[in-house]
């Protein structure tokens, strides 16, 4: 019964999420030097705690009167920009942390003459888990099998 997934997974999670972090860090770099006199932009150049910090510090530019709509854009896509490098750096520990099993060889089901205790291993293998489903209209439970 394999309970993990294999090995193999490692590189493409860890490299998956090396990617989300870099392109939500270089869209924060960018906005950092393409809008210097915003507040908060030089905090975009740093990696992870930049988006964080650039919220406690945003503002509107000294030559804007009433930014209140952009401020608000922006303080959305610099959260969002914290929460994707986040994301990522977490990605990148699931990679690296996460418990693996090698791969099953092939043949390992029992086959149709096998014995008893052959067949009760495998059957043990059955399993039925209550899940969470989430939408914006409900929430509810379902169930989710492997068989």
């Amino acid at each position: 019964m394999v309970r993990y997934p294999p090995s193999s997974v490692r590189v493409p999670i860890i490299m998956g999420g090396i990617g989300l972090a870099g392109a939500a860090y270089l869209a924060g770099m960018i906005a950092g030097f393409g809008y210097p006199d915003v507040p908060g932009a030089d905090a975009l150049k740093v990696p992870v705690v930049g988006p964080w910090v650039a919220l406690g510090q945003s503002g509107c530019s000294p030559d804007q009167t009433d930014c209140t709509a952009m401020l608000v854009v922006r303080t959305i896509l610099t959260a969002l920009d914290g929460v994707a490098q986040l994301g990522g750096l977490g990605l990148v520990a699931e990679g690296i942390f996460m418990t693996t099993e090698a791969d099953a060889p092939e043949g390992t089901e029992p086959a149709a003459g096998a014995t008893a205790a052959a067949r009760s291993r495998h059957a043990a293998a059955l399993r039925v888990e209550v899940a969470p489903v989430v939408s914006p209209q409900r929430a509810t439970l379902g169930v989710v099998g492997r068989f």
